[in-house]
C-alpha cells in the first residue's frame, strides 16, 4: 500500500494527538524540547523512507519495533502484548 506525503502526515498528526492526550493529561504542558526534536526525528527519517519508496506499514513496523527494543533496554520488567 503506497501512502502519500499528505495522508502520512494526517497519520503522524493523529498518533501525535493520541500521545498526547496519554502524556499530557487535561490542563498539563504540551511537549517538552526533548519530545519535540523525537517528533521531528522521527517525522524526517519516515519521510525519507517514504520518498525512498518504502511502504507507510513497514516503515511504521520497523519504527515501532524500534522504539519497543529501546524501551525494553531501559525497562525489561515492561509487559508488551
Amino acid at each position: 500500500m503506497k501512502v502519500t506525503k499528505r495522508q502520512l502526515r494526517r497519520i503522524i498528526k493523529e498518533e501525535k494527538r493520541k500521545l498526547q492526550r496519554e502524556a499530557y493529561p487535561i490542563g498539563g504542558e504540551g511537549p517538552n524540547p526533548s519530545w519535540q526534536a523525537f517528533e521531528d526525528a522521527a517525522y524526517k527519517a519516515a519521510a525519507e523512507k517514504i520518498e525512498a519508496g518504502m511502504e507507510a506499514d513497514g516503515i511504521l513496523r520497523a519504527m515501532q519495533e524500534t522504539l519497543r527494543e529501546m524501551i525494553m533496554d531501559m525497562d525489561p520488567e515492561a509487559d508488551w502484548r
